[in-house]
């Protein structure tokens, strides 16, 4: 069994590999990647500061590829704008999303709002203190536990705390790079090492689509970490 050392060491050889690997300076920071995500999800500039926009759009990443959520997004997008003036404690009802799950995820926060006297934005700011993980469990609380990857890109990608969503191409690179399947445990991997694990998921991510999704094991940088990719060459002897 590997020991906690040994993944420190791994987790911190991959980050450095794929920072060298990218070379743009801060391609995947906090503030790059919110700049293109108001770019790509086309958010008018009088929504881009108001956290329930970016809860909704966040909840658009069901398990499509990104031109499908996209689409979702933009039918959402004008509902939500023009039906509930992107105030979340409006919501009591689907808000035209293809899955219950996405539906009722906006309708329990609705609901919780409302119940509390509260917006969107005081019951964010009641969480200040709190660290990343911390606050997707408050939000678990509210709207059920489970694989709440949308929960943990909205903490991601809004309030830029550490945590690391895990969808299917982050749990396959997990699993390829022998890293553990566990979001707590994979960001106090990073925490303890120096590494950000924001910028880790989000280059893993990338990482996936470029490179293993398209089986480039031979071109690949983290192939002597990787089981996927120690097999693939083993096979080419």
């Amino acid at each position: 069994m590997i020991s906690i050392n040994e993944l420190e060491n791994k987790v911190t050889e991959i980050y450095s590999i794929l920072k060298a690997g990218y070379g743009a300076a801060g391609r995947f920071s906090d503030e790059k990647q919110k700049g293109e995500l108001i770019r790509s999800h086309r958010l008018k500039a009088e929504d881009q500061d108001i956290p329930d926009f970016y809860f909704v759009l966040t909840l658009s990443w069901g398990p499509w590829r990104e031109g499908r959520q996209l689409k979702v997004w933009l039918k959402v997008y004008v509902i939500f704008k023009e039906k509930y003036h992107g105030d979340l404690r409006l919501v009591g009802e689907d808000l035209g999303f293809p899955f219950a799950w996405q539906n009722q995820k906006v309708c329990l926060m609705g609901k919780f709002l409302r119940d509390k006297g509260m917006s969107f934005t005081d019951f964010l700011n009641s969480l200040q203190g709190k660290n990343g993980l911390e606050i997707k469990g408050e939000f678990e609380r509210i709207l059920g536990a489970g694989n709440n990857k949308t929960l943990s890109c909205f903490i991601r990608d809004y309030l830029q705390l550490n945590v690391f969503p895990i969808d299917r191409r982050i749990a396959r690179m997990l699993g390829y790079l022998g890293l553990p399947k566990d979001e707590h445990k994979v960001v106090e991997l990073c925490e303890s090492t120096g590494v950000n694990p924001k910028e880790l998921d989000r280059m893993l991510f990338t990482y996936y689509g470029e490179k293993c999704s398209r089986s480039q094991c031979l071109q690949c940088e983290l192939v002597k970490l990787c089981n996927k990719g120690g097999e693939s060459k083993q096979n080419q002897k």
